[in-house]
């Protein structure tokens, strides 16, 4: 059931980070805003999960479909190449702006120690949510 609020209760509850299921019309209902607690809107938080599943995911599966990743340098760009596809998916997706970067070490800067162990430290990236559009303000004539 949708809250019943006053414009200072929505304001309140919208300072306060949280969120409120309003009616905006009779046949309409929905959470606005959708703020979690650390501030993110949970589209955005929502992304930024969704991107770390999907280079888990990802990489598992890079490592698990080839039945040896060598630990090179085409090694390591397997594991960039998977992280890649994910950053794409998500800039097609319209989740992400373009520009994300990421990349993986070169093997001479590997620490001999990780190389034994096989673990491929310093895989890194960056990237920026698209964020979303949760308003829109309208102004126009009507001449009649």
């Amino acid at each position: 059931t949708a809250d019943s609020l006053t414009q200072t209760q929505y304001n309140a509850i919208l300072g306060n980070n949280a969120n409120c299921y309003v009616a905006l019309s009779q046949n309409a209902v929905a959470t606005r805003i959708g703020t979690t607690a650390s501030g993110l809107t949970v589209k955005n938080r929502m992304t930024v999960d969704w991107i770390d599943l999907g280079l888990q995911n990802a990489i598992f599966q890079a490592l698990q479909q080839n039945q040896l990743v060598p630990y090179t340098d085409p090694g390591i760009q397997v594991c960039v190449t998977a992280m890649r596809g994910v950053f794409q998916r998500a800039e097609n997706a319209g989740a992400i702006a373009p520009g994300w970067t990421c990349a993986g070490p070169v093997r001479a800067d590997v620490d001999p120690a990780d190389v034994t162990a096989g673990v491929l430290p310093g895989l890194t990236y960056t990237y920026t949510t698209s964020g979303e559009i949760q308003k829109a303000i309208v102004r126009g004539t009507a001449i009649v």
